[in-house]
């Protein structure tokens, strides 16, 4: 699940790991680039902004804030609901 926001795009991803991972899946100015001309620098971002690890089962459920666009809720198989918010783990441009 992606949403848009000021810095970019950010993706939402859940699984069997008991983890919810945010990440940086596109931006408005080329910071994913790996691989730039030889004789300029290389400037990489790591897209993985954060890790939630508030379960102890796999995550089902997953969604945004339809209100605020920091926020979202996981439902997991541990009937954990947990919400959290990203913008601590934005980049600040």
């Amino acid at each position: 699940m992606a949403s848009k926001s000021l810095a970019g795009v950010h993706l939402l991803s859940a699984g069997t790991d008991s983890t919810v991972n945010l990440w940086l899946a596109s931006t408005n100015n080329d910071e994913l680039t790996t691989e730039r001309q030889a004789d300029s620098s290389v400037r990489w971002v790591d897209p993985l902004l954060n890790t939630y690890s508030d379960y102890e089962d796999s995550i089902y459920g997953l969604t945004w804030s339809s209100r605020e666009p920091w926020i979202f809720a996981s439902l997991s198989y541990d009937g954990r609901v947990v919400v959290e918010s990203v913008r601590p783990f934005i980049p600040k441009k």
